[in-house]
């Protein structure tokens, strides 16, 4: 049996970037794995995991299932009534499971989620208990590289969670990059890890056919898939709109992406006063999948201007669309770009994020260059990402 904690995946339309790659690799593992398969939420009053009720499969299965339609903040939507969490507690009593007696030897406990709760005490004891294998997926340590760029309350919780990734068996990271960081973090504080740690590059949802290739060279549209945070960059990317447009530069940006309570105002703020000046600039808040497919088709080239990654699952998923993307020319996301399909230039600088956008904006031989060069990239699909991980786990592939 394998058991994944999908805790932040199953209580809420919720789907960025964390979520995607819970969702995707739950159903292909399952794919793999007929009846072999059980998902688990983490109930932190409980300290225990629980088997999931009808409503959290439903959020697992398809995070659109109960509405597709846009909102700022999907978290609220699963939470409307102040009753909400104390009804999903007590269905959680119900379906409450003694994990450390269900694991059998052979079995495998895979986290692909960022846990900051008690969980940091109780994965470490399970993997210890050598009752089976356990593994993690490890996103970033944006939090503790940097806290300025992160709310204050997540970064208490967040050096347990990297010490008790190192009690595990097996740690994939989802890029070279954060591979590299969760080494140097792991020997900077002196912890000793019995973990194997290995880098493994995030896939695609190969499942559903390709785009057809097509140009975005009659399009002036731009867009930016991202939640609203500070780390993302908005400002800087609204600034720099604002300074190609008052260089008679002619587009449109759109924004897609939820946002947080620490940050929203300021970006929400921004926007509202470059609309106030006539500037085509729309937040078109967090949608489905259907939208979001729409939004990249009509999109003449894409831009993610985020300033620390673990991945930069847009940069990929642009790519995937046969979409040019302007991103930083460091991190993990030089590390996406290095095949192709992109224009890197160092985001932090607000002039020169501009001027890399410009010259998708300018130069459609140039636009065109670089969706030759996307659409000519072969990606990975969660499948075989899946049927990576399964080799590496007891009873193989």
């Amino acid at each position: 049996m394998i058991w994944v904690d999908v805790t932040s995946s199953c209580k809420s339309p919720l789907n960025t970037g964390v979520q995607r790659v819970v969702r995707s690799l739950t159903r292909e593992l399952a794919a793999l794995r007929p009846a072999g398969v059980t998902p688990l939420v983490w109930d932190n009053q409980l300290g225990a995991y629980a088997r999931l009720g009808p409503r959290e499969q439903r959020f697992l299965d398809n995070a659109f299932a109960e509405s597709a339609r846009a909102t700022a903040e999907p978290e609220r939507r699963a939470n409307r009534s102040p009753l909400s969490r104390l009804v999903r507690h007590l269905g959680h009593r119900l379906r409450r499971l003694d994990l450390r007696a269900a694991l059998r030897p052979g079995d495998v406990f895979f986290c692909p989620e960022i846990f900051q709760d008690r969980r940091t005490e109780f994965l470490p004891l399970l993997a210890r208990s050598g009752r089976g294998h356990c593994a993690a997926i490890f996103h970033d340590a944006i939090t503790l590289r940097r806290p300025d760029l992160s709310p204050p309350r997540r970064e208490s919780g967040f050096a347990p969670y990297v010490e008790a990734l190192a009690a595990l068996q097996e740690v994939t990271a989802v890029s070279e990059f954060s591979r590299a960081d969760l080494a140097a973090l792991w020997a900077e504080r002196g912890t000793a890890s019995r973990a194997q740690l290995r880098a493994h590059p995030l896939g695609i949802d190969l499942e559903r056919p390709r785009p057809p290739a097509s140009s975005g060279s009659a399009s002036r549209c731009v867009l930016c898939v991202s939640t609203i945070e500070p780390r993302k960059h908005h400002l800087g990317l609204l600034a720099a709109a604002e300074s190609l447009w008052a260089a008679g530069a002619v587009f449109e940006l759109e924004l897609i992406g939820r946002s947080t309570n620490y940050w929203g105002a300021r970006v929400c703020g921004e926007i509202e006063r470059l609309q106030a000046a006539g500037r085509s600039v729309r937040w078109l808040q967090h949608v489905s999948d259907l939208e979001l497919e729409a939004a990249y088709a009509r999109a003449r080239c894409t831009v993610f201007p985020s300033l620390i990654e673990g991945f930069g699952l847009p940069v990929l998923e642009s790519l995937w669309h046969g979409r040019a993307c302007v991103c930083a020319d460091f991190g993990a996301m030089a590390e996406v770009a290095a095949g192709g399909g992109c224009l890197t230039c160092d985001v932090r600088s607000v002039e020169a994020l501009a001027a890399t956008l410009g010259r998708l904006l300018r130069d459609d031989a140039l636009l065109q260059a670089c969706e030759t060069a996307a659409q000519a990239r072969t990606f990975q699909g969660w499948r075989g990402f899946a049927e990576d991980l399964l080799r590496g786990w007891p009873g193989g592939g």
